[in-house]
């Protein structure tokens, strides 16, 4: 027993007036569907695109955090952003006033 014992042959005959095939394009915009597919792929059921909730036991399970007073010495990874954030503030700050300073001084040499 062959592969031909089990096979079907189709034969199709199609007039040439049904063989004309208009612009693709006029049907399907490539960069649309790229759009739409990506944004079907990110969406769960509900169509939320962002991450899933976490469940109420695990939030009830998370540490809780109490600052009493700013630069309270505390090791826990919330303190330790905390602080991080704030140094990155205040770099931010120098930087920009360095700037402005700088600005300044090329606005004075100008005059």
């Amino acid at each position: 027993m062959g592969l031909e014992d089990n096979s079907i042959e189709f034969c199709l005959q199609v007039s040439e007036s049904d063989c004309y095939v208009r612009n693709l394009e006029d049907y399907v915009d490539a960069a649309e569907y790229k759009a739409l597919l990506q944004t079907l792929g990110e969406s769960d059921s509900e169509g939320r695109k962002e991450a899933p909730l976490a469940s109420k036991s695990v939030v009830q399970g998370l540490p809780t955090v109490k600052i009493e007073s700013e630069g309270a010495v505390c090791t826990s990874a919330v303190a330790i952003e905390i602080e991080t954030l704030m140094v990155k503030r205040e770099r931010r700050k120098k930087k920009e006033e360095r700037r402005k300073k700088e600005e300044d001084r090329r606005k004075n040499e100008k005059e």
